[in-house]
């Protein structure tokens, strides 16, 4: 090999290098499990991005084609290939974080097709992103900075970052749950929200902050696509109940109400009020117990 190629080979894994390391960086310091794992009341990125599938997409889509575009630009002023440098290392970013993921969610017994699906999505996007960043990348190599430039700017970047993540660390708590509760209240519909107000429990508000938790985790949207692609032998319907079919909202409440005395009881033999309990008993995610206790001390407020 010509000391030229072996030139351009390692600028070509710098190049590569770079962007997976930058896009690990940016989804390891916004993570988001979801849907995979349940998120708790301090993860505000799950909480956000759940909400729409076009949040959804619009954050795994988004930063990948930025860095989709910054490497066809430094790839073009370094003379290597756009369309190839682009494709590798968006490769690299969808089959180290979704197709690794769906390779998990295909090897289990029976295979989880929802997740693989949420996984086969992500990897579609960054296709897309791809495809979006060889097209019309060319129109951003203007605006894309220089080496040195990137150097200065990524200091900048960082102080930023750190500046913005304490802020957001010192200010969450109440405000941000009463934000969960009231979005939950406007979207879970009306009826089922009394229906489970009275529910026959010492505290009702814990059965209506169960339901509140499923639905910010479970959105309307992921739950019609559960009943889709789990077809029999899943969890179903707002309160995300275990059924040999699909179950609508409605069908998920009462079976849910009609299950409800093997439930553990409220109150501690101390007479205290102890829910976490009745809340691992329905899911015994800790992350979702969190939230679920976090939302029943809003309500009872």
């Amino acid at each position: 090999m010509s000391l030229e190629a072996l030139r351009d080979l390692v600028q070509a894994a710098a190049v590569v290098g770079a962007s997976f390391m930058i896009l690990r960086a940016f989804y390891s310091a916004f993570e988001s499990r979801w849907p995979e794992n349940y998120f708790g009341g301090t993860q505000t990125v799950s909480a956000v991005i759940s909400q729409t599938p076009a949040r959804y997409i619009a954050f795994r889509f988004g930063p990948v084609l930025l860095a989709a575009i910054v490497v066809g630009t430094v790839a073009a002023r370094l003379d290597l290939p756009r369309a190839p440098m682009v494709a590798t290392a968006v490769a690299a970013h969808a089959l180290g974080g979704s197709g690794y993921g769906l390779v998990q969610a295909l090897r289990v017994s029976p295979p989880n097709v929802a997740l693989a699906a949420y996984r086969l999505l992500a990897i579609l996007v960054c296709v897309a992103a791809a495809g979006m960043a060889i097209l019309i990348g060319h129109r951003a190599d203007p605006y894309v900075p220089d080496a040195k430039e990137v150097a200065s700017a990524f200091w900048i970047a960082l102080a930023v970052f750190v500046v913005a993540h304490l802020g957001r660390s010192l200010t969450a708590g109440r405000p941000e749950m009463a934000a969960l509760v009231a979005r939950a209240t406007r979207q879970v519909p009306s009826g089922l929200s009394d229906q489970l107000r009275r529910a026959p429990v010492a505290y009702p508000q814990a059965a209506l902050a169960l339901a509140f938790a499923e639905h910010l985790n479970r959105p309307t949207w992921a739950r019609r696509l559960e009943r889709v692609l789990k077809p029999r032998n899943g969890t179903y319907g707002l309160m995300q109940m275990s059924s040999a079919r699909p179950l609508s909202d409605q069908e998920s409440v009462d079976l849910f109400l009609e299950r409800l005395p093997a439930y553990p009881e409220m109150v501690d033999d101390q007479g205290a009020v102890n829910v976490r309990p009745f809340f691992l008993f329905h899911n015994p995610d800790g992350e979702f117990a969190d939230l679920a206790e976090q939302l029943f001390r809003l309500l009872r407020s």
